[in-house]
């Protein structure tokens, strides 16, 4: 996603899954659970991160998806 600040991340978010190439180069796909202050509603996006899993370092790699989207919270936790 873009960055844009009328999308802001609910801070809820679900981990798929991690691929770990080394102690220190990881792949890693979660779920995240974005809010649109102007349409006034909850996303689901699906982001693929690349990063170190042993600092628990993860930078956005590629664009997400959106997979859901929803008036109510799709992520509860």
């Amino acid at each position: 996603m873009e960055a844009n600040p009328k999308w802001q991340e609910t801070g809820r978010q679900q981990k798929v899954k991690q691929l770990d190439y080394s102690k220190t180069l990881a792949v890693r796909i979660d779920n995240v659970e974005l809010y649109n202050s102007e349409k006034k509603l909850y996303y689901l996006v699906i982001q693929t991160l690349l990063g170190n899993p042993q600092k628990n370092e993860w930078h956005i790699q590629g664009q997400s998806q959106i997979l859901k989207e929803s008036n109510q919270k799709i992520i509860v936790s």
